[in-house]
C-alpha cells in the first residue's frame, strides 16, 4: 500500500509526494516529486516515520530526482534534527540526488546532517547502485558472479 500526498498549502508550492513500503524487501521509498518547503518536508517526514513505524522498518530510500527545493542549505539541518528526533531510532539512508543542480545543496546538507547524526547514508548514483541498495545480497553474488 502506497501514501500519496499532496501539498499544496501555498499557491505557489505543490508537491506530490509519495511513500511506498516495500516490507518484504525492508524499506520504505519516498518520492519528492516537485516543490520542497520546510512545510512539505516536515509533512512528509511525518508520513516517512509512520511507514516505517507500521512496517517496523529501519531503512529509507529517499528519490530527490525529481525535487525542487526550496529550503535553504542553512535550513536542512533542522529537517534532519526534526527526522531524528520524531523517529527516534538510527535509520539507514539511501539517497537519489535531485536534477536540478540548484537543489543540490539542499540534499548534500541533508546528507551530512543525517551522518553526523549517526544515520548510515549511500548515496545512490545508478540504477544497479539503487538495485544494489535495495537487495544488498546483490553486492555479494555480483562480486562472485
Amino acid at each position: 500500500m502506497g501514501y500519496i500526498g499532496r501539498s499544496n498549502h501555498r499557491s505557489l508550492i505543490m508537491s506530490f509526494n509519495r511513500i511506498l513500503p516495500h516490507a518484504k524487501l525492508g524499506y520504505v521509498e519516498a518520492i519528492l516529486d516537485g516543490l520542497q518547503d520546510w512545510l512539505s518536508l516536515v509533512e512528509i517526514t511525518e508520513r516517512i516515520v509512520d511507514a516505517l513505524d507500521e512496517h517496523q522498518l529501519n531503512r529509507l530510500l529517499l528519490d530527490y530526482s525529481k525535487a525542487d527545493m526550496r529550503v535553504a542549505v542553512a535550513e536542512a539541518p533542522d529537517v534532519v534534527k526534526f527526522f531524528h528526533t520524531f523517529a527516534n531510532r538510527t535509520v539507514q539512508f539511501g539517497v537519489i540526488l535531485p536534477l536540478q543542480q540548484r537543489s543540490l545543496g539542499p540534499v548534500e546538507a541533508l546528507i551530512e546532517s543525517a551522518v553526523e547524526l549517526g544515520h548510515p547514508v549511500e548515496v545512490i548514483d545508478s540504477e544497479f547502485a539503487r538495485q544494489v541498495w535495495i537487495d544488498p545480497g546483490q553486492r555479494l553474488a555480483s562480486r562472485t558472479g
